[in-house]
């Protein structure tokens, strides 16, 4: 399969990120407290947190779910594809569109794939 054109972050280097970043004050972060201080939606945190791999915990089954807020500034002023954007064009939307051209990549390369095998099938 071809490359992402996202930004790959290891989750363990993000996690020293955190470890060194975080103060009292600035480390975990109620997704509650998210919304009110980045002015997004849980959907918008939450599919940067999943995309990037930004450190997550939840401490009990019906507990809050916490980020890493010193990971996740670190996610946001560090990725190229979330910069530059404006209204018509928000960063969700260029993560959508990444998303999806690296979707019909590998499905692309997994019909030529089969395409391939049925063929050699055929000819037997």
């Amino acid at each position: 399969m071809t490359a992402s054109k996202l930004t790959k972050y290891d989750k363990q280097d993000l996690l020293k990120i955190h470890t060194d970043k975080a103060t009292e004050n600035y480390n975990w972060l109620s997704l509650i407290a998210a919304k009110q201080i980045y002015s997004q939606n849980r959907s918008a945190i939450l599919n940067v947190c999943h995309t990037y791999g930004v450190p997550m915990r939840q401490l009990s089954d019906h507990g809050q779910l916490l980020m890493s807020q010193p990971a996740f500034d670190y996610v946001l002023t560090m990725t190229p594809e979330l910069e530059s954007n404006s209204e018509g064009d928000t960063a969700m939307a260029k993560l959508a569109r990444i998303n999806k051209e690296a979707e019909d990549e590998a499905r692309a390369e997994l019909k030529a794939e089969f395409k391939k095998k049925l063929e050699a099938a055929t000819n037997l």
